[in-house]
């Protein structure tokens, strides 16, 4: 029998474990590139345990999220973390082959992660305070992670100069286990379990067959609800245009610069980028909150998209580097604006038996549309400048919008009705 208060909602509880996450992620990240480069890799071997990191996030993004929602969104992100820590030990003590498989656990890692204790979160926190609070809740998330991620940064820059048991980078990796295996322990210690009904599954028998039907009733729910249909179709279009800016902004910023130093500038808007996000979130969340309806809050979703075309536009037709550093912070205040509108809109459509399927799904939707776009980023890029590139990122972006905001309407005048729930024999 369960205890009367083990579902209680605690924020806080969450929050300390995405935060030690977080800080990890940030702790990585300044360094990714040349931890790799120091353990023997040449540029293009790097490049290939990129590659390998990628693809396993690919083939694990959506059986990770199904996995979550059968057999518990708390026991699979535990596995994830298990996943990233065994990445860590490759990197510390790894010949070349180690440093390839490191690679290959922490995308598992990013994969398994996702759609699970996030889902749980957003989840406990409707059913507690209520659909309309979800902006709130995606907003203390989004201020813990990126904050964290922020100052994970900065110390790993500090310790990237400070070899640990003769290995360079080694109190990165070290702090980084050290984190990993305290949100671990924090997260089993603190955060009840998912409810009983959610793992029984595991008892039915082929868990192959098992997660072909979660993703069947996922189908079925999006198929049921215009607004998961608007979010799937726009991960993919908002993959697609904003890898552009996130790994060509670097060069653009350089040549705007010319001969000047820009490496101030670069940790400044790189940290600028994080806070406008955050910032983006809050402001969101602050009028979500007081649009009673759901076409206030899918018009409100579109008109972020719109800001975030406009300051790509700008950005790159304003050939001066005080315009580009100011649309460019204006865009992620955008992009923050709409990653809040996103989780109100899908986690308040979204069946909780099938939560975590959806989050995957739409996180795989926005890594293939980036998949997608850094290859034909390459071609045009062979004949023209970024500016040109971003110009038509730009145009997908807002078009994307305007086409998936027409269907939206469409089928709303379509139904007299709210969407059905899930057939009874589904849940």
């Amino acid at each position: 029998m369960q205890k009367k208060n083990e579902n209680a909602l605690r924020p806080w509880v969450y929050l300390a474990g995405f935060g030690m996450v977080g800080a990890s992620s940030g702790l990585f990240t300044c360094i990714s590139t040349l931890l790799l480069l120091s353990r023997g890799l040449s540029l293009s071997m790097a490049s290939l345990a990129m590659s390998l990191n990628f693809i396993t996030v690919l083939v694990l993004e959506m059986p990770s999220g199904m996995a979550g929602d059968l057999w518990g969104r708390k026991r699979v992100w535990i596995l994830s973390r298990i996943l990233s820590l065994a990445g860590v030990f490759c990197f510390c003590f790894g010949n070349i082959p180690v440093v390839l498989l490191g690679n290959i656990l922490f995308g598992a890692g990013v994969a398994f992660s996702s759609g699970t204790l996030d889902a749980l979160y957003m989840e406990r926190w409707m059913h507690a305070r209520g659909k309309e609070a979800t902006g709130k809740a995606g907003m203390w998330s989004s201020i813990v992670q990126y904050g964290c991620q922020a100052l994970g940064s900065l110390v790993g820059g500090v310790l990237s100069s400070t070899p640990f048991l003769r290995y360079q980078y080694g109190a990165n990796l070290m702090l980084m286990a050290a984190l990993l295996l305290a949100a671990v322990f924090w997260v089993i210690g603190t955060v009840p379990e998912d409810s009983r009904e959610k793992t029984v599954s595991m008892k039915k028998g082929n868990p192959l067959r098992e997660m072909a039907f979660q993703g069947k009733k996922a189908l079925l729910a999006a198929r049921h609800s215009p607004v998961l249909l608007v979010i799937l179709l726009g991960a993919g279009i908002l993959g697609f245009t904003t890898s552009g800016v996130e790994i060509y902004w670097q060069p653009q910023l350089q040549t705007l610069a010319g001969k000047g130093e820009i490496g101030l500038l670069l940790g400044l808007l790189s940290s600028g980028s994080m806070i406008a996000v955050v910032l983006g979130n809050i402001l969101a969340a602050q009028i979500s909150a007081r649009i009673p309806t759901e076409k206030g809050r899918v018009a409100l979703y579109f008109l972020s998209r719109l800001a975030m075309t406009l300051c790509m536009v700008l950005a790159a037709c304003l050939l001066r580097l005080p315009a580009f550093c100011t649309f460019y912070i204006l865009y992620y205040l955008a992009m923050g604006w709409q990653d809040n509108a996103d989780a109100v809109l899908l986690h308040q459509s979204a069946e909780d038996a099938v939560r975590g399927t959806i989050m995957s799904t739409e996180s795989l939707a926005l890594r293939l549309g980036g998949l997608v776009s850094q290859l034909l980023s390459a071609a045009v890029l062979a004949v023209t400048g970024i500016p040109v590139l971003w110009l038509l990122l730009a145009a997908v972006l807002g078009m994307g919008a305007i086409f998936c905001g027409a269907g939206y309407w469409l089928s709303c005048r379509k139904k007299a009705k709210p969407a059905s729930p899930l057939p009874e024999k589904m849940k």
